[in-house]
Protein backbone atom coordinates (compact mmCIF):
# COMPACT_ATOMS: atom_id res chain seq x y z
CA UNK A 1 0.00 0.00 0.00
CA UNK A 2 0.93 3.60 -0.84
CA UNK A 3 1.07 5.56 1.94
CA UNK A 4 3.53 8.72 0.67
CA UNK A 5 1.52 12.23 1.75
CA UNK A 6 -0.52 13.67 -1.01
CA UNK A 7 -1.57 16.91 0.61
CA UNK A 8 -3.23 19.46 -1.71
CA UNK A 9 -2.21 22.79 -0.24
CA UNK A 10 -3.81 24.99 -3.01
CA UNK A 11 -6.53 26.51 -0.43
CA UNK A 12 -4.46 27.09 2.39
CA UNK A 13 -1.97 30.25 0.43
CA UNK A 14 -2.93 32.79 -1.59
CA UNK A 15 -3.99 36.63 -1.59
CA UNK A 16 -6.02 35.54 1.60
CA UNK A 17 -3.32 35.12 3.78
CA UNK A 18 -1.15 37.67 2.14
CA UNK A 19 -4.15 40.20 3.74
CA UNK A 20 -4.13 38.48 7.25
CA UNK A 21 0.21 38.29 7.00
CA UNK A 22 0.23 42.07 6.07
CA UNK A 23 -1.33 43.25 9.43
CA UNK A 24 1.15 41.40 11.26
CA UNK A 25 3.87 42.44 8.70
CA UNK A 26 3.01 46.27 9.78
CA UNK A 27 3.09 45.33 13.83
CA UNK A 28 6.31 44.08 13.82
CA UNK A 29 7.77 46.69 11.61
CA UNK A 30 6.45 48.91 14.11
CA UNK A 31 7.64 47.12 17.18
CA UNK A 32 11.10 46.81 15.60
CA UNK A 33 11.21 50.33 14.84
CA UNK A 34 9.99 51.21 18.15
CA UNK A 35 12.51 49.53 20.04
CA UNK A 36 15.33 50.26 18.25
CA UNK A 37 14.23 53.81 18.63
CA UNK A 38 14.22 52.92 21.95
CA UNK A 39 17.95 51.31 21.97
CA UNK A 40 18.98 55.03 20.34
CA UNK A 41 17.64 57.61 22.53
CA UNK A 42 19.91 60.59 24.23
CA UNK A 43 22.34 59.66 21.02
CA UNK A 44 22.86 59.61 17.22
CA UNK A 45 26.12 57.84 17.93
CA UNK A 46 25.71 54.29 17.97
CA UNK A 47 28.85 52.16 16.22
CA UNK A 48 26.93 48.55 14.82
CA UNK A 49 29.84 46.14 16.59
CA UNK A 50 29.41 48.33 20.08
CA UNK A 51 25.39 47.86 19.39
CA UNK A 52 25.84 43.87 19.09
CA UNK A 53 28.09 43.41 21.34
CA UNK A 54 30.93 39.93 20.56
CA UNK A 55 29.43 37.34 19.08
CA UNK A 56 27.83 34.07 20.84
CA UNK A 57 26.94 32.29 17.16
CA UNK A 58 29.81 29.63 17.80
CA UNK A 59 30.17 29.76 21.71
CA UNK A 60 28.65 26.78 23.41
CA UNK A 61 29.47 28.14 26.69
CA UNK A 62 27.96 31.67 26.15
CA UNK A 63 25.21 32.02 29.12
CA UNK A 64 21.04 32.09 27.48
CA UNK A 65 20.81 35.83 28.04
CA UNK A 66 23.53 36.93 25.98
CA UNK A 67 22.90 34.76 23.42
CA UNK A 68 18.94 35.63 23.41
CA UNK A 69 20.52 39.47 23.83
CA UNK A 70 22.84 39.11 20.52
CA UNK A 71 19.51 37.35 18.62
CA UNK A 72 17.09 40.44 19.35
CA UNK A 73 20.29 43.02 18.96
CA UNK A 74 21.19 41.21 15.23
CA UNK A 75 17.39 40.26 14.32
CA UNK A 76 16.60 44.12 14.74
CA UNK A 77 19.45 45.58 12.95
CA UNK A 78 19.49 43.42 10.45
CA UNK A 79 15.41 43.99 9.18
CA UNK A 80 16.05 47.74 10.23
CA UNK A 81 18.77 48.49 7.40
CA UNK A 82 17.30 45.90 5.01
CA UNK A 83 14.42 48.15 5.26
CA UNK A 84 15.95 51.33 4.85
CA UNK A 85 14.72 52.82 8.42
CA UNK A 86 18.64 52.55 9.68
CA UNK A 87 21.72 53.30 7.24
CA UNK A 88 25.42 52.34 8.28
CA UNK A 89 27.75 55.33 7.39
CA UNK A 90 31.46 54.58 6.40
CA UNK A 91 32.94 54.29 9.91
CA UNK A 92 30.22 51.80 10.37
CA UNK A 93 28.43 54.17 12.64
CA UNK A 94 24.53 53.25 12.84
CA UNK A 95 22.34 56.53 11.62
CA UNK A 96 18.60 56.61 11.86
CA UNK A 97 16.70 57.63 8.93
CA UNK A 98 13.11 59.75 8.94
CA UNK A 99 11.50 56.70 8.66
CA UNK A 100 12.56 55.32 11.95
CA UNK A 101 10.32 56.52 14.25
CA UNK A 102 6.46 55.46 13.60
CA UNK A 103 4.57 58.66 12.46
CA UNK A 104 1.00 59.61 14.10
CA UNK A 105 -0.96 58.89 10.58
CA UNK A 106 1.09 55.05 10.71
CA UNK A 107 -0.22 54.41 14.08
CA UNK A 108 -3.93 55.49 13.26
CA UNK A 109 -3.85 53.17 10.23
CA UNK A 110 -2.53 50.56 12.64
CA UNK A 111 -5.64 51.40 15.01
CA UNK A 112 -7.93 51.28 12.20
CA UNK A 113 -7.10 48.16 11.13
CA UNK A 114 -6.42 46.26 14.67
CA UNK A 115 -9.69 47.57 15.63
CA UNK A 116 -11.55 45.06 12.63
CA UNK A 117 -9.58 41.71 13.53
CA UNK A 118 -9.14 40.54 17.33
CA UNK A 119 -5.71 38.66 16.33
CA UNK A 120 -4.00 41.88 15.90
CA UNK A 121 -5.52 43.64 19.09
CA UNK A 122 -3.91 40.71 20.77
CA UNK A 123 -1.26 40.68 18.98
CA UNK A 124 -0.32 44.12 19.71
CA UNK A 125 -0.94 43.58 23.19
CA UNK A 126 2.19 41.52 23.19
CA UNK A 127 4.35 43.45 21.28
CA UNK A 128 3.76 46.43 23.11
CA UNK A 129 5.22 44.81 26.24
CA UNK A 130 8.23 44.16 24.31
CA UNK A 131 8.53 47.70 22.73
CA UNK A 132 8.30 49.44 26.52
CA UNK A 133 10.74 46.92 27.71
CA UNK A 134 13.22 46.98 25.00
CA UNK A 135 15.87 48.41 27.12
CA UNK A 136 15.36 44.36 28.97
CA UNK A 137 15.18 42.58 26.06
CA UNK A 138 18.17 44.27 24.24
CA UNK A 139 19.94 43.07 27.10
CA UNK A 140 18.91 39.61 26.76
CA UNK A 141 16.00 39.67 29.65
CA UNK A 142 13.51 36.65 28.86
CA UNK A 143 10.26 37.54 26.69
CA UNK A 144 8.38 34.75 28.53
CA UNK A 145 9.19 36.24 31.85
CA UNK A 146 8.68 39.74 30.76
CA UNK A 147 5.46 39.01 29.43
CA UNK A 148 4.60 36.99 32.70
CA UNK A 149 5.76 39.43 35.26
CA UNK A 150 4.17 42.61 32.82
CA UNK A 151 0.75 40.78 32.32
CA UNK A 152 0.75 38.12 34.55
CA UNK A 153 0.12 34.43 34.03
CA UNK A 154 -3.59 34.26 33.20
CA UNK A 155 -3.41 37.15 30.62
CA UNK A 156 -0.50 35.94 29.08
CA UNK A 157 -1.68 32.33 28.64
CA UNK A 158 -5.36 33.52 27.07
CA UNK A 159 -3.49 35.79 24.70
CA UNK A 160 -1.10 32.84 23.88
CA UNK A 161 -3.86 30.65 23.33
CA UNK A 162 -5.84 32.95 20.98
CA UNK A 163 -2.96 33.81 19.19
CA UNK A 164 -1.46 30.18 18.46
CA UNK A 165 -5.46 29.36 17.15
CA UNK A 166 -6.08 32.81 15.22
CA UNK A 167 -2.94 34.36 13.89
CA UNK A 168 -3.00 34.36 9.96
CA UNK A 169 0.41 31.95 10.28
CA UNK A 170 -1.01 29.75 12.57
CA UNK A 171 -3.79 29.04 10.99
CA UNK A 172 -2.14 27.88 7.95
CA UNK A 173 -0.07 25.46 10.79
CA UNK A 174 -2.63 24.17 12.24
CA UNK A 175 -4.74 23.20 9.32
CA UNK A 176 -1.64 21.59 7.60
CA UNK A 177 -1.06 19.59 10.49
CA UNK A 178 -4.79 18.41 11.21
CA UNK A 179 -4.75 17.22 7.37
CA UNK A 180 -2.05 15.40 7.35
CA UNK A 181 -3.58 13.69 10.71
CA UNK A 182 -6.78 13.26 8.73
CA UNK A 183 -5.23 11.60 5.53
CA UNK A 184 -3.12 9.31 7.47
CA UNK A 185 -5.96 7.97 9.44
CA UNK A 186 -8.33 7.88 5.98
CA UNK A 187 -5.83 5.69 4.03
CA UNK A 188 -4.24 3.84 7.00
CA UNK A 189 -7.50 3.03 8.21
CA UNK A 190 -6.98 1.31 11.27
CA UNK A 191 -4.39 0.87 14.43
CA UNK A 192 -2.74 4.40 13.89
CA UNK A 193 -0.47 5.65 16.65
CA UNK A 194 0.51 8.91 16.62
CA UNK A 195 2.93 11.28 18.55
CA UNK A 196 2.03 14.98 18.85
CA UNK A 197 5.70 17.02 19.82
CA UNK A 198 5.26 20.70 21.60
CA UNK A 199 1.20 19.81 21.31
CA UNK A 200 0.61 23.36 23.60
CA UNK A 201 -2.44 24.17 23.38
CA UNK A 202 -4.02 21.50 20.99
CA UNK A 203 -4.17 23.86 18.19
CA UNK A 204 -3.77 20.79 15.59
CA UNK A 205 -6.46 18.16 17.19
CA UNK A 206 -8.96 21.33 17.72
CA UNK A 207 -8.50 21.88 14.05
CA UNK A 208 -9.01 18.76 13.24
CA UNK A 209 -11.97 18.30 15.32
CA UNK A 210 -13.64 21.18 13.43
CA UNK A 211 -12.61 19.26 9.49
CA UNK A 212 -15.25 17.09 7.72
CA UNK A 213 -14.17 13.43 8.02
CA UNK A 214 -11.95 13.50 11.53
CA UNK A 215 -14.98 12.06 13.96
CA UNK A 216 -15.96 9.63 11.63
CA UNK A 217 -12.41 7.91 10.57
CA UNK A 218 -11.52 8.35 14.50
CA UNK A 219 -11.77 4.54 14.82
CA UNK A 220 -8.87 4.45 12.72
CA UNK A 221 -7.03 5.97 16.03
CA UNK A 222 -5.36 3.00 18.47
CA UNK A 223 -2.95 5.68 20.52
CA UNK A 224 -2.91 9.46 20.27
CA UNK A 225 0.26 10.36 22.89
CA UNK A 226 -0.59 14.08 23.24
CA UNK A 227 2.82 15.79 24.70
CA UNK A 228 4.45 19.35 25.62
CA UNK A 229 7.58 19.73 27.90
CA UNK A 230 5.09 22.44 30.20
CA UNK A 231 3.57 19.97 32.60
CA UNK A 232 0.95 23.25 33.10
CA UNK A 233 0.03 23.03 29.46
CA UNK A 234 -0.64 19.05 29.77
CA UNK A 235 -2.87 19.21 32.42
CA UNK A 236 -4.75 22.13 31.03
CA UNK A 237 -4.94 20.51 27.34
CA UNK A 238 -6.47 17.33 29.24
CA UNK A 239 -9.09 19.01 31.03
CA UNK A 240 -9.87 20.72 27.90
CA UNK A 241 -10.40 17.82 25.44
CA UNK A 242 -12.05 16.24 28.80
CA UNK A 243 -14.73 18.83 28.65
CA UNK A 244 -14.71 19.16 24.55
CA UNK A 245 -13.58 16.04 23.02
CA UNK A 246 -15.62 13.21 21.75
CA UNK A 247 -15.04 10.26 24.58
CA UNK A 248 -14.49 8.51 21.33
CA UNK A 249 -11.45 10.82 20.88
CA UNK A 250 -10.61 11.73 24.17
CA UNK A 251 -10.37 7.48 25.08
CA UNK A 252 -7.46 6.74 22.64
CA UNK A 253 -5.13 10.00 24.32
CA UNK A 254 -2.73 9.85 26.40
CA UNK A 255 -1.02 13.05 27.64
CA UNK A 256 2.62 13.08 28.90
CA UNK A 257 5.25 15.43 29.75
CA UNK A 258 8.20 14.74 26.76
CA UNK A 259 11.09 17.12 26.83
CA UNK A 260 12.42 16.55 22.94
CA UNK A 261 16.52 16.93 24.02
CA UNK A 262 15.94 14.48 26.56
CA UNK A 263 14.39 12.28 24.09
CA UNK A 264 12.13 10.56 25.99
CA UNK A 265 8.72 11.14 27.73
CA UNK A 266 6.41 8.79 30.58
CA UNK A 267 5.82 6.46 28.46
CA UNK A 268 7.49 6.30 25.28
CA UNK A 269 5.66 4.01 22.15
CA UNK A 270 8.10 1.35 21.63
CA UNK A 271 10.65 2.17 18.83
CA UNK A 272 8.91 1.08 15.33
CA UNK A 273 5.26 1.76 16.39
CA UNK A 274 4.45 5.26 15.57
CA UNK A 275 2.68 5.96 12.91
CA UNK A 276 2.47 9.38 12.27
CA UNK A 277 4.47 12.26 14.47
CA UNK A 278 3.26 16.03 14.07
CA UNK A 279 6.25 18.41 15.63
CA UNK A 280 4.12 21.84 15.97
CA UNK A 281 6.39 24.36 15.16
CA UNK A 282 8.98 22.89 17.80
CA UNK A 283 11.46 20.72 15.42
CA UNK A 284 13.62 23.65 15.55
CA UNK A 285 13.82 24.46 19.24
CA UNK A 286 16.32 21.35 20.23
CA UNK A 287 19.48 22.06 21.27
CA UNK A 288 20.40 19.10 18.66
CA UNK A 289 18.32 19.00 16.12
CA UNK A 290 20.41 15.99 14.36
CA UNK A 291 20.03 13.65 17.80
CA UNK A 292 16.41 14.43 18.27
CA UNK A 293 15.73 13.61 14.23
CA UNK A 294 17.53 10.31 15.31
CA UNK A 295 15.50 9.63 18.05
CA UNK A 296 12.02 10.09 16.35
CA UNK A 297 13.37 8.35 13.41
CA UNK A 298 13.77 5.10 15.58
CA UNK A 299 10.10 5.54 16.49
CA UNK A 300 8.35 5.38 13.40
CA UNK A 301 6.69 2.61 11.70
CA UNK A 302 8.01 1.11 8.42
CA UNK A 303 6.00 3.31 6.38
CA UNK A 304 5.60 6.11 9.42
CA UNK A 305 5.55 10.09 8.61
CA UNK A 306 7.28 12.41 10.58
CA UNK A 307 5.57 15.94 9.83
CA UNK A 308 7.63 19.19 11.06
CA UNK A 309 5.21 22.08 11.05
CA UNK A 310 7.89 24.84 10.55
CA UNK A 311 8.77 28.18 9.64
CA UNK A 312 11.41 27.96 6.72
CA UNK A 313 14.20 31.28 7.13
CA UNK A 314 14.65 32.81 3.13
CA UNK A 315 17.08 33.16 2.20
CA UNK A 316 18.87 30.75 4.78
CA UNK A 317 19.95 33.83 7.66
CA UNK A 318 16.90 36.17 6.88
CA UNK A 319 15.22 37.48 9.71
CA UNK A 320 12.04 36.35 9.60
CA UNK A 321 8.98 38.94 10.94
CA UNK A 322 7.33 36.00 12.35
CA UNK A 323 9.83 35.14 14.80
CA UNK A 324 9.16 38.57 16.64
CA UNK A 325 7.63 36.75 19.10
CA UNK A 326 10.02 33.67 20.07
CA UNK A 327 13.47 35.33 19.06
CA UNK A 328 13.66 36.93 22.69
CA UNK A 329 12.52 33.26 24.20
CA UNK A 330 15.71 31.61 25.96
CA UNK A 331 14.40 28.46 24.78
CA UNK A 332 14.62 29.54 21.04
CA UNK A 333 18.17 30.29 21.34
CA UNK A 334 19.38 27.19 22.97
CA UNK A 335 20.61 25.50 19.26
CA UNK A 336 23.92 23.76 19.28
CA UNK A 337 25.16 25.27 15.52
CA UNK A 338 26.77 22.74 13.38
CA UNK A 339 25.30 19.33 13.64
CA UNK A 340 23.17 18.99 10.53
CA UNK A 341 25.15 21.95 8.92
CA UNK A 342 23.04 24.19 10.94
CA UNK A 343 23.86 27.63 10.80
CA UNK A 344 20.89 29.38 12.88
CA UNK A 345 19.42 29.39 15.96
CA UNK A 346 15.37 29.05 15.91
CA UNK A 347 14.07 29.40 12.49
CA UNK A 348 16.05 26.93 9.51
CA UNK A 349 16.20 27.09 6.29
CA UNK A 350 15.01 24.30 3.79
CA UNK A 351 18.67 22.92 2.93
CA UNK A 352 19.37 22.97 6.95
CA UNK A 353 16.50 20.78 6.91
CA UNK A 354 17.48 18.49 4.03
CA UNK A 355 20.87 18.13 5.53
CA UNK A 356 19.95 17.65 8.98
CA UNK A 357 17.38 15.23 7.98
CA UNK A 358 19.61 13.35 5.85
CA UNK A 359 22.38 12.96 9.19
CA UNK A 360 18.98 11.52 10.76
CA UNK A 361 18.98 8.77 8.22
CA UNK A 362 15.78 9.94 7.13
CA UNK A 363 14.40 11.82 3.85
CA UNK A 364 11.68 14.22 3.10
CA UNK A 365 9.00 13.19 1.05
CA UNK A 366 6.55 16.84 0.22
CA UNK A 367 7.13 20.02 1.19
CA UNK A 368 4.99 22.69 2.02
CA UNK A 369 4.33 24.61 0.10
CA UNK A 370 6.45 24.52 -2.35
CA UNK A 371 10.10 25.88 -1.77
CA UNK A 372 9.92 28.48 -4.59
CA UNK A 373 6.88 30.17 -2.56
CA UNK A 374 9.17 30.40 1.24
CA UNK A 375 9.97 33.98 0.56
CA UNK A 376 6.40 34.66 -0.13
CA UNK A 377 4.77 32.19 2.75
CA UNK A 378 7.66 31.40 4.63
CA UNK A 379 4.95 28.98 7.16
CA UNK A 380 4.11 25.25 6.52
CA UNK A 381 5.74 22.31 6.49
CA UNK A 382 7.96 18.85 5.82
CA UNK A 383 6.54 15.49 5.74
CA UNK A 384 10.14 12.97 5.95
CA UNK A 385 10.49 9.25 6.29
CA UNK A 386 13.11 6.87 7.16
CA UNK A 387 15.28 6.55 4.11
CA UNK A 388 14.56 3.06 2.40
Amino acid sequence: MDLRPRIDDSHLYGPALDAGLDGIRMLVDHTARGMFAAALVGTDDVHAETFLGPSVADDAAAQPAAVAGHGVRKALLDYLLDEGRLTLDEQGRVRASSTLTVAAAERQSADALVSTRPELADARELLGVFERRAADLLAGADGITILRDTLGFQRMQALWERLTLHLPQRRVERQLGAELLIERMRRQRSGITVLECGAGVGSVLRTALELPGFITAVDALERYVYTDINPFLIEWSKDWFRRNAPPALFARMEFQVLDLDAGSCTQSPAAGSVDLVILDDVAHDVVDVVATLQWLGTLLSADGWLAMIENFRQPARDFLFIEIFPITFHSYNKARLGRGSRINRGFMSLPEWRSALDQAGLQALQVVPDPHHHHRWPMGGIVAACRA
